[in-house]
C-alpha cells in the first residue's frame, strides 16, 4: 500500500507531502483544488507516459516520490524477481523526475531503472481507476471474462479452448465438404482436368528441370565445344593437310629407322616415339568423343525439345506450385479431393462421428467450467454486495447470473466461452427489479 506521496512542481503544486494511513483514504475538494495533480503524480509513478506540460510553469523539472509498504505476496515476489527487495520495514521508495527537455529519470530505492521496468513495477504497486477508465464494467460481453479471471480458471479454459478449436475446425471441414458436394460435378471436372494435366507431364524426378537447364546451356555452347574438340583432334591425330602430331611422329620414326647403322639407340628411340604417338592418339580420340558421345545428332532439334519441356514445367509451376515437388504434392491433394467427392457422403458421415466425439469432450469440460463459474459467482456476488453495503447502499442487491445457453434443439453447443451466459444484475433500491449492470450503470465524479 502507498504510505506517503511527495510531489514537487507538478501543475499548480509547488510542493506537497501527503502521508497516508491504513484503510480507505478520501481526497476531496472543489474543482481546481488539485485532485488531478495527485492522479497525474500517481500516473507518473506507475510508469505512464507524461508530457513536459505537467511541469509547473517557470520550473525546469518535476519530481514525484512514493513510499510503498509491500504487503501483497505477489508484489513482493515480482519485486524480488526484478532485483528490488523491500527494506527491513518492508518498504520501497519509487521516484521519478521529468525535466523540461522531456527526459525522464526513474529510481527504486535510489537505484536507476528504465521507464519500461518502472511500468512493470507500477502494475503491481498501483491500480488507478478514474471515471470510465474501466468502461468494460458496462459491457455485458466482458462479464464472463471478469468472472473467469477472478476464478483463476486459466488452465481449464486453455484445455477447453483446445477442444473448441478442434470442434470448430472439424465443423468447418464438414461444412466445406457439404458445400463442395453441392457443386460436385463441376468440381470433379475441374479436379480431373488438373490431375490429367499434371499426369500428362510425367514429372518423374524432382531434379529434371535442373538437368534440362544444364543440358540447354551445354547445347547452346555446342558450336564452340565442337570447334575446340575438332581442333584438338586435328592437331594430335589427323589433319587433311598432314600437319598433325602423329603424322610428324610417323615421319620422325621413319627417319630414325634409317639411322639404324649409325645410331645404336635407334630401336629404343623408335619405341619411345611410337608410345608417345599412341598416347597422343588416345588423347585426341577421347577429346573427339565429346562430340559424338555428349552431343545430340541434331542439336537444334534437341534444344527446341528442351525449351518446350521447360515451358511446360514452368506453366505447371505457375498454376500448381513453385517447384516440381510442390506440383506433385498438389496432385496428391487433388487425388484426395476427388476421392472425398466421389465418396463424399461416406466421408461426411465419418467426419460427423469424429465431430460428435470432440463435442462430447468439449461439453464435458464446458459443464465442469460452468459448475465452477456458478460456485465462484455465488461467492463473489455476496462479497460485492457486502462491499456495496459498506459504501452506504444498505438495500442493494447484487447477483452474478450464470445461465447455461441451450441451442434450438434444446441441447448444448460448444461456444467460444463454453455454454454459459454471464450477467451482472443489480437492484440499488428496494422494490426495484434486478437489472443488468451495463444497462443502469452511470458515472460519478472522477
Amino acid at each position: 500500500m502507498l504510505r506517503s506521496l511527495y510531489i514537487e512542481n507538478i501543475a499548480v503544486a509547488r510542493e506537497m507531502d501527503i502521508p497516508l494511513s491504513e484503510g480507505f483514504s478520501v481526497l476531496t475538494g472543489e474543482t481546481g483544488a488539485g485532485k488531478s495533480v495527485i492522479i497525474d503524480s500517481l500516473s507518473m509513478l506507475s510508469g505512464e507516459k507524461v508530457g513536459r506540460e505537467v511541469i509547473r510553469s517557470g520550473e525546469t523539472k518535476a519530481t514525484v516520490s512514493g513510499i510503498f509498504e509491500i504487503t501483497d505476496p505477489h508484489a513482493a515476489e515480482v519485486l524480488v524477481t526484478l532485483g528490488y527487495e523491500p527494506d527491513e520495514n518492508g518498504e520501497i521508495q519509487v521516484t521519478r523526475t521529468l525535466t523540461a527537455d522531456g527526459r525522464s529519470a526513474c529510481r527504486i530505492n535510489r537505484r536507476s531503472i528504465s521507464l519500461s521496468l518502472l511500468r512493470e513495477v507500477g502494475e503491481v504497486l498501483l491500480s488507478i481507476q478514474s471515471q470510465n477508465a474501466r468502461a468494460d464494467i458496462y459491457k455485458k460481453s466482458e462479464y464472463i471474462r471478469m468472472l473467469d479471471e477472478f476464478a483463476d480458471m486459466g488452465d481449464s479454459l486453455a484445455e477447453y479452448s483446445e477442444y473448441y478449436e478442434a470442434y470448430t475446425a472439424k465443423k468447418n471441414e464438414i461444412d466445406e465438404l457439404k458445400k463442395e458436394l453441392a457443386d460436385r460435378n463441376m468440381m470433379l471436372d475441374i479436379l480431373r482436368y488438373q490431375q490429367k494435366e499434371i499426369d500428362s507431364a510425367k514429372l518423374n524426378t524432382v531434379d529434371e528441370e535442373e538437368k534440362l537447364v544444364k543440358l540447354r546451356t551445354k547445347i547452346k555452347g555446342y558450336e564452340q565445344i565442337a570447334k575446340c574438340a575438332n581442333l584438338t583432334y586435328k592437331a594430335l591425330v589427323y589433319n587433311e593437310k598432314g600437319a598433325s602430331c602423329t603424322y610428324l611422329i610417323d615421319r620422325a620414326i621413319a627417319a630414325v629407322n634409317q639411322l639404324g647403322d649409325v645410331f645404336e639407340d635407334a630401336d629404343e628411340t623408335v619405341q619411345r616415339l611410337e608410345e608417345f604417338k599412341y598416347e597422343l592418339m588416345d588423347i585426341g580420340e577421347r577429346v573427339h568423343d565429346i562430340i559424338s558421345d555428349d552431343m545430340p545428332e541434331d542439336p537444334e532439334r534437341k534444344l527446341n525439345a528442351i525449351e518446350s519441356r521447360l515451358s511446360q514445367i514452368d506453366r505447371l509451376k505457375r498454376k500448381y506450385g513453385g517447384s516440381i515437388e510442390e506440383i506433385r504434392q498438389f496432385r496428391e491433394g487433388i487425388v484426395q479431393k476427388i476421392s472425398d467427392l466421389e465418396s463424399g457422403e461416406l466421408r461426411i458421415g465419418e467426419l460427423e462421428r469424429e465431430l460428435e466425439e470432440i463435442k462430447r469432450k468439449a461439453l464435458a469440460k464446458a459443464q465442469e467450467i460452468s459448475e465452477t463459474r456458478q460456485a465462484v459467482a455465488a461467492r463473489l456476488s455476496g462479497e460485492i454486495a457486502e462491499s456495496l453495503r459498506f459504501l452506504d447502499m444498505p438495500k442493494v442487491k447484487f447477483n452474478i447470473a450464470v445461465t447455461r445457453q441451450r441451442d434450438k434443439n434444446g441441447g448444448y453447443t460448444p461456444g467460444a466461452n463454453g455454454i454459459d451466459d454471464v450477467d451482472f444484475l443489480i437492484a440499488t433500491n428496494p422494490g426495484e427489479p434486478m437489472q443488468s449492470l451495463g444497462k443502469i450503470a452511470s458515472g460519478g465524479e472522477g
